[in-house]
């Protein structure tokens, strides 16, 4: 991992729009962030290397592109993003403040499989901008290949995904399997809120239930609370299946008694 104070896009005297290209298979690991450098003009990433982090402030106003295989985590901040386009992951526990009427959405990758997203309702993500911005889920939800949607979860009541702006989910397609989900510290029986949005477009789909770390879990959509949640539960223990079985049992018997006295 190549450890750096930060990255500055743009040199002096540069007057047209400037897009930093990263590559290569080594990770890099920011102190500060992705900042605006001398000169003038719009400032984008692309990143098309390994895992790039961020823990500063990033400022660039222009757009951000995740190639295929590279990752780019926001532990920090970024204010004032364009669009990002998202073909490996995006991650982090920081803040994406995007600029009005920006959008994160997701491609899709020869139509098996979409970009993803990483998040841990230990530290949620936070996504901000106001009404006119969207995380659009929907190239991300829309392949059955593999899951796109890559969440840890801590102690329950806790939020992984905080959407300050519109939520796209997609037609009928966001179901459990679009999640891998990972028993953080803490997790446990209860209520988890996977996206909490001002606005929404879409439906869920129709396989919304699994198993968690050894618990029952249903995903949900919270109208009341503007929220996508996930809620957990025991499963039952086999005695219990059997003592039901017993009980339907007897009260058939007893039925069959009173019929023939009858």
């Amino acid at each position: 991992t190549l450890a750096l104070g930060g990255l500055a896009i743009g040199a002096s005297g540069e007057t047209t729009d400037v897009t930093l290209t990263l590559a290569g298979s080594g990770n890099i690991a920011l102190a500060g962030g992705v900042t605006i450098g001398a000169g003038t003009g719009t400032r984008s990433l692309q990143h098309n290397g390994a895992t790039l982090t961020t823990n500063g402030t990033s400022d660039y106003t222009g757009t951000t592109g995740i190639g295929g295989n590279a990752t780019l985590l926001v532990n920090g901040t970024h204010t004032g993003g364009g669009t990002y386009t998202v073909g490996g992951t995006l991650g982090g526990t920081g803040t994406i403040n995007l600029g009005s009427g920006s959008a994160i959405g997701f491609t899709l990758n020869g139509g098996n499989y979409g970009g993803k997203l990483q998040a841990s309702s230990i530290d949620s993500l936070v996504i901000s901008g106001g009404a006119s911005t969207v995380l659009n889920l929907t190239n991300a939800v829309a392949p059955i290949a593999a899951p796109s949607l890559f969440f840890t979860l801590g102690n329950p009541g806790t939020t992984v995904v905080d959407v300050q702006g519109g939520l796209n989910i997609g037609s009928g397609t966001f179901n459990f399997n679009d999640f891998t989900f990972t028993a953080g510290a803490g997790f446990g029986i209860g209520v988890y809120t996977l996206f909490d949005y001002t606005s929404v477009v879409g439906t869920l789909g129709s396989s919304l239930s699994g198993t968690i770390g050894g618990l029952n879990a249903v995903i949900s959509q919270d109208n009341v609370n503007t929220s996508i949640i996930l809620t957990t539960s025991a499963i039952p223990e086999p005695s219990a299946y059997a003592g039901l079985a017993g009980l339907a049992g007897l009260g058939f018997a007893a039925l069959r008694r009173r019929r023939v006295r009858a």
